[in-house]
């Protein structure tokens, strides 16, 4: 950011510690929602162009997102709630196909970055308009998943998309 603050905290830096923990809490649900656009992105890669399976993923997410900024979770449920869509998630991908070797070009890969940026920014920006609960949840949006599956799809076909939402969706545990 321009003030040199790591962009996800700048939402509780100007705002406080109340924002900031309900953010938190919003994103570690805002995971649900991520998990949801890999399982749907896994199944559309196979039958859609990435444009479409983007959409219709990304429209997927927008309504999981709107469900969870209308509920209340202790924290002991989120994980509950959050490990559960994990585990659904993971078994509900289509089986990995197999995926020659490629390496991206760095033309695709400087597209990657620019694009991961842009989201950031824009999300980030959203902060003050969305409050903290809504905020947290969008912090969470699949921005990584976005940007690897599209350029994925794109670049390497349906194959290269159902590896990468098999290894993405267990890394997520990570993040939560």
């Amino acid at each position: 950011s321009p003030d040199g603050r790591a962009p996800n905290v700048r939402p509780t830096l100007e705002h406080g510690t109340e924002f900031g923990a309900r953010a938190a809490r919003g994103t570690l649900l805002g995971v649900v929602s991520v998990a949801l656009f890999c399982t749907a992105y896994g199944w559309l890669a196979l039958r859609r162009d990435w444009p479409t399976a983007l959409t219709i993923s990304w429209a997927v997410v927008a309504l999981m997102t709107l469900l969870l900024s209308t509920i209340t979770l202790s924290l002991a449920s989120s994980i509950a709630l959050v490990a559960f869509a994990l585990v659904l998630s993971h078994r509900l991908l289509p089986a990995a196909g197999r995926v020659g070797a490629s390496v991206p070009r760095y033309r695709e890969i400087a597209l990657r970055m620019v694009a991961g940026v842009a989201m950031v920014l824009f999300t980030t920006a959203l902060s003050d308009w969305l409050g903290s609960r809504v905020s947290g949840l969008v912090a969470s949006l699949p921005v990584g998943a976005t940007v690897t599956a599209a350029f994925s799809h794109r670049f390497h076909e349906a194959a290269a998309v159902t590896r990468l939402m098999h290894a993405m969706v267990p890394g997520l545990a990570s993040f939560a």
